[in-house]
């Protein structure tokens, strides 16, 4: 049986970069194709240069107050749950 806690993007990302780790992951016609290993390092390039820049000023504007964006925060590991599947936010809020 599936644990959908475990399916979150990044851990299945990691799971292949891991698993596929010098198997090819994205081709294009003519060009030599990226290994997963590789992907791993533009993706984390690409995560670092969007948490550098901070949030766009005008994400706010088109969410409710209530689910206004005030920081990003790369999650690495899963988050912790409750027996209802809801996440555990007091684990994971530092103001």
């Amino acid at each position: 049986m599936i644990q959908l806690d475990k399916l979150t993007i990044d851990t299945l990302l990691k799971q292949s970069f891991v698993k596929y780790g010098d198997l090819s992951a994205i081709a294009s016609v003519g060009e030599k194709p990226m290994t997963y290993a590789e992907l791993e390092k533009a993706v984390m390039k690409r995560i670092e240069g969007l948490t550098a820049r901070g949030i766009r000023p005008d994400i706010n504007r088109e969410l409710p107050a209530f689910s206004s964006i005030h920081r990003m925060v790369w999650q690495k590991e899963s988050f912790e749950l409750t027996p209802t599947n809801k996440v555990k936010r007091f684990l994971y809020i530092k103001d």
